[in-house]
């Protein structure tokens, strides 16, 4: 388990969405993680603008970037962050 991926479903191509669609859009990608068997952490992105709210977010162990990156695009994410123990994270574009 040395890949990992933070990865979001909230808000795709950078719209935002009302609570109750990226709730479920969140819900849709936790659900496929917990099928896959990753191991996994919800959290949150927190950004760094004061005018866009934190995203429901979730660390994935054990993800390929490939993997990672096919969510990220199912999703609609125009990207997500992977690494791998002991490196630098990696910003993905998915799109």
């Amino acid at each position: 388990m040395r890949e990992w991926a933070f990865i979001t479903a909230w808000n795709p191509g950078s719209r935002r969405l009302a609570l109750e669609a990226n709730e479920a859009r969140q819900a849709e990608l936790v659900g496929i993680i917990r099928e896959r068997g990753w191991r996994h952490f919800e959290g949150s992105g927190i950004p760094a603008r004061g005018d866009w709210q934190a995203e429901a977010s979730v660390l994935v162990l054990g993800i390929s970037q490939g993997e990672a990156a096919d969510l990220g695009r199912r999703f609609g994410q125009n990207a997500i962050v992977t690494g791998r123990c002991g490196g630098a994270a990696v910003l993905v574009y998915c799109g």
